[in-house]
């Protein structure tokens, strides 16, 4: 009687973890896939690295001029948005609010032209 070759015993798993019918496909030929290393967040840094939490008051911790609203857009101190703004989180730079997801609003990049 012939028997089929064992297929199971030579699968492996592509990125995304999908089976590859390769008999040359081992756990060491897979590549991993690849992970984006986020900054831990912590009470007082929310977004991670240059994020902070409003101060116990609500007020503006020394060092993070650049407000964060429940919107994900984010307002620099010279926005015509910034007064009127809520601060639900408080970020070092603009680059520090984009790479937590925050974007900046149309009315402020109009005010940047």
């Amino acid at each position: 009687m012939l028997r089929k070759p064992n297929m199971l015993a030579r699968r492996g798993t592509d990125t995304l973890g999908a089976v590859a019918e390769s008999p040359a496909a081992t756990a060491s030929d897979v590549e991993a896939p690849h992970v984006v290393e986020e900054s831990e967040s912590t009470d007082d840094a929310p977004y991670g690295e240059g994020s902070h939490a409003p101060l116990e008051d609500g007020s503006q911790p020394a060092g993070f001029p650049i407000k964060g609203d429940n919107s994900m857009l984010y307002h620099v101190p010279d926005s015509g948005s910034y007064e009127q703004a809520a601060a639900e989180v408080w970020f070092s730079s603009p680059a520090a609010a984009e790479a937590a997801g925050f974007t900046s609003p149309p009315s402020q990049d109009e005010d940047e032209s």
